[in-house]
């Protein structure tokens, strides 16, 4: 394969010319704007309180598909328990119709969609199930296994489909993890960490390219409005004073966008990061004193985190149109089980 440094300019998204894109997010990083008021909406369906996967995914610009439950319906399990009954439900955030597809348990609740496709798991008791297919046509499944027990085919979050980790590994290195689009991988390798950049192999007219991208991000998510792969850095500092942030937006065809996010108290927990029509979206988990503290959504214009909600966000997805989010939220002092589905419209001005 051979070696490119991958430096090119921003090629074209595939939902909006790229130099428009570039204009508004650079807007956005420049200028000073309107306070970023968004219009928000509740249905009153119950999210599931997880940071370990996603648990909402659009599947146009106004349905999402998510894990939630229905207030006042419980599951009463063999130790006594009853917590909430978890669903796999869709909310048309439009016309607010809430519909559920299928039944899921009250532990180990997994989601994952692409294009179609869907895939769910969860446990119940003793009993552990899980499913996947086009969405209404899931069938049950089981992950293949060695000889020894252990593992050896993961599931890529991006497309929701079993990938073989070992082959992987043994091809391409340690650390390598597959992206969306077919033969495509994204890793760290000692020659382009020296150089602050990323290992980039992609499929090009059938022939596999690599490139070191000039990126350094973990846990990418695909956004469906930019067209791109959103990265961010790892801090292993949470100040409001001392803590920057970084995030990248990586093309399919190698080119990059870098942006920083100004310090402030967002930084004193966690982060990250999402697209929008309006500029960039952060989720922020600086809770304090058993408080909601600076945690919350922020929408960033003008180079400026605006918090528009505030809560601890589980999770989060945005629309493919990049104007509507919705989000797995509670307040600090609630109780998980009473995480909700949020949709932040940052199209539409709130009150």
């Amino acid at each position: 394969m051979a070696l490119t440094l991958a430096r090119e300019p921003m090629s074209k998204f595939k939902t909006l010319a790229a130099s428009a894109f570039a204009l508004l997010l650079s807007a956005a990083c420049q200028h000073l704007t309107a306070s970023p008021s968004v219009e928000i909406k509740r249905y009153g369906v119950l999210g599931y309180a997880t940071i370990t996967t996603d648990t909402a995914y659009w599947l146009d610009n106004d349905r999402v598909l998510f894990i939630g439950g229905k207030p006042g319906v419980f599951e009463k399990l063999p130790d006594g328990r009853q917590p909430h009954k978890r669903f796999l439900m869709e909310w048309n955030t439009s016309t607010g119709e809430v519909k559920t597809h299928a039944e899921m348990g009250a532990d180990s609740n997994a989601l994952c969609y692409d294009r179609g496709y869907v895939r769910y798991g969860f446990s119940t008791g003793n009993r552990t199930v899980s499913k996947a297919g086009l969405l209404g046509q899931e069938v049950d499944i089981t992950t293949s296994v060695l000889k020894d027990g252990v593992t050896r085919r993961r599931v890529n979050p991006l497309t929701c489909r079993e990938y073989d980790q070992q082959f992987v590994r043994s091809t391409y290195g340690e650390g390598f993890l597959p992206l969306k689009e077919e033969r495509s991988y994204l890793g760290g390798r000692p020659d382009a960490l020296q150089r602050k950049m990323s290992v980039y192999i992609t499929a090009v007219n059938g022939e596999q390219r690599e490139l070191l991208v000039p990126v350094l991000g973990t846990n990418p998510r695909w956004s469906e409005y930019a067209g791109a792969y959103v990265l961010r850095r790892s801090e292993d500092l949470f100040s409001a004073t001392k803590t920057t942030g970084k995030l990248w937006l990586l093309m399919p065809s190698g080119a990059t966008k870098e942006f920083d996010i100004p310090a402030g108290p967002w930084f004193r927990g966690s982060t990250s990061y999402g697209i929008t029509k309006r500029g960039i979206f952060m989720r922020s988990h600086a809770i304090a004193n058993f408080g909601n503290g600076d945690a919350g959504g922020y929408l960033i214009e003008a180079n400026k985190p605006e918090r528009f909600i505030e809560g601890y966000i589980f999770s989060f997805s945005v629309s493919p149109d990049g104007c509507k989010i919705a989000l797995n939220i509670k307040s600090a002092g609630e109780a998980d089980d009473r995480a909700e589905m949020v949709m932040a419209n940052v199209c539409a001005r709130g009150n």
